[in-house]
């Protein structure tokens, strides 16, 4: 027999919009600043978009590719760019709008968690999942930049709601296939998570498809059918791209040279307390550094929620389990760049949903454990105030801490110093970006006004442009164009302006080639 989906009191659907509203207010705010800066990734993400919202093709002229050409080397998934058409055709191309995107999809996350929880572990874990997502540092910081990571946990836990829905909806589950295969084009993680998770959901629930869709296998067929053809175009579309089969394996432990000793390695520390609790991933452009996946203060509830739901054997508890461990493999089978939080998004929801079974399972020991009302009350407010502390140290670090000493990273100040060398330049005359700047041309064609249509016709970049590697030399030939260099490039050019970082450190000069003894 199958179970019903739980009902939902009008009060709790008010306490969930208001945790709602709280998770996506701390993700709106201050996106322009907040990283301080623009990532290679951001803006070729952005300018894509742009693209495709004003001409239907790509920056090279593709029309509504299946996957992205970024720098020629690298090939991500398309649906995040898709995502961000309609946000940037209305706001226009700028930090602020395409990170409006990702604070949007990581809102919308947390109001289908609310869903996803309550249908199988009751209202009380719902809220309480929804509220440790809404602070989840993983989830957060990903939530605040402009890149494609938020959408892989974002498809899986709607197509998992509708997969378990169609326990009681018979007609949500090609939906539900659609979804999950419609993940693959999400990010990397994903193409691995979802197929194994969906064989992981079937064996726990096998009795309830059974009985379900034992007598309407053509719905099932046409759901599987569903999902594998989704699946399969989106990943080959991916593996056929240029380099992209060799960028997957490049990053694998395929190529290791000890891929064993490695894997190990990668074991202990995914699935060691540094990763979810301590410093984490070194690159400080996927956390505040410090910051683990979790809040540090969850650590018990984390494992009492492992333990509760292994003790009880319940099978929602254990789905979760599962998805816990399937989201961290793609990262443990990774070689370059480990450890690395991005790869291993797809742990999200599962984490939060852990936590708030521990925090529920520990409330109902301790109400049938401790007799005198005082002392349960004054165990809850503990809880509460410690819990409550953590997050709010949290969300200081997050929210005013990190744009202001993580910087460099972002490329901080890039905007400034184009809008600076435009305002000085001479009509019809360029300016040039330093190509010490990790993927220049993105930022020049991001920064400097050039629009979608006016480079598909000159097929080169105008206004601003990237400068031969050779500064001095360029400065030779061109003396009287605008340069925006690195502080310790072209010494003797005149400076035309200077930007500085929030600790007042010169990160930029707009330079031009006259020198200052002339």
């Amino acid at each position: 027999m199958t179970e019903k989906p739980r009902t939902i009191p009008y009060s709790i659907k008010i306490l969930a919009v208001l945790l709602v509203l709280f998770g996506g207010s701390i993700r709106c705010i201050r996106l322009e600043t907040n990283p301080n800066g623009l990532y290679c990734d951001e803006a070729a993400n952005g300018y894509d978009a742009w693209s495709l919202a004003r001409t239907g093709k790509d920056i090279w002229g593709n029309r509504f590719p299946v996957v992205m050409n970024h720098f020629n080397m690298d090939h991500p998934e398309s649906l995040y760019s898709y995502c961000c058409i309609p946000v940037l055709a209305v706001m226009g191309l700028n930090t602020g709008s395409l990170r409006l995107t990702t604070a949007l999809l990581g809102t919308i996350s947390l109001l289908i968690l609310w869903l996803l929880a309550a249908d199988r572990l009751g209202n009380h874990v719902a809220l309480w999942a929804v509220l440790f997502l809404a602070v989840s540092p993983l989830h957060l910081h990903f939530s605040r930049v402009g890149m494609r990571h938020i959408t892989a946990p974002l498809l899986m836990m709607l197509g998992f709601w509708l997969l378990h829905r169609s326990l009681t909806r018979t007609g949500l589950l090609p939906l539900a296939g659609m979804v999950l295969g419609l993940s693959a084009n999400t990010y990397l993680p994903a193409k691995f998570a979802a197929p194994v998770l969906i064989g992981w959901h079937l064996i726990l629930y096998q009795k309830e498809f059974s009985a379900r869709f034992g007598s309407r296998k053509r719905i099932a067929v046409m759901a599987l059918l569903c999902f594998l053809s989704i699946y399969a175009c989106f990943l080959g579309a991916a593996v056929k791209a240029p380099g992209q089969s060799t960028n997957y394996t490049g990053k694998s432990l395929l190529i290791s040279r000890y891929p064993i000793i490695d894997l190990g390695r990668n074991l202990l520390t995914y699935f060691g307390p540094d990763f979810f609790w301590g410093p984490g991933d070194p690159n400080p452009r996927h956390h505040v550094p410090g910051e683990g996946a979790m809040l540090k203060t969850t650590v018990p509830l984390f494992l009492a929620g492992l333990a509760a739901g292994i003790w009880r054997r319940n099978r929602h508890v254990l789905f979760f389990t599962g998805w816990m461990a399937t989201g961290m493999l793609p990262a443990v089978f990774t070689w370059e760049g480990s450890p690395h939080f991005g790869r291993a998004i797809t742990i999200l929801p599962a984490g939060e949903i852990l936590i708030a079974w521990g925090l529920v399972s520990t409330v109902s020991l301790i109400r049938s454990a401790v007799a005198r009302q005082p002392l349960r009350i004054a165990a809850y407010v503990l809880i509460v105030l410690i819990l409550g502390t953590d997050a709010v140290r949290y969300l200081h670090r997050q929210l005013h801490e990190y744009p202001r000493y993580v910087t460099g990273p972002w490329e901080f100040g890039l905007k400034e110093a184009v809008s600076s060398a435009l305002d000085h330049r001479e009509p019809d005359n360029r300016i040039f970006l330093t190509p010490r700047i990790n993927q220049a041309f993105i930022f020049a064609l991001f920064f400097g006004g050039q629009t979608p249509e006016d480079f598909h016709a000159r097929g080169e970049l105008y206004p601003a442009a990237v400068a031969p590697a050779d500064l001095n030399r360029a400065v030779e030939f061109l003396p009287d164009a605008v340069y925006v260099v690195r502080p310790d490039d072209l010494y003797d050019a005149r400076i035309l302006d200077i930007v500085v970082d929030p600790e007042n450190r010169v990160v930029w000069k707009v330079v031009t080639g006259v020198e200052t003894d002339r």
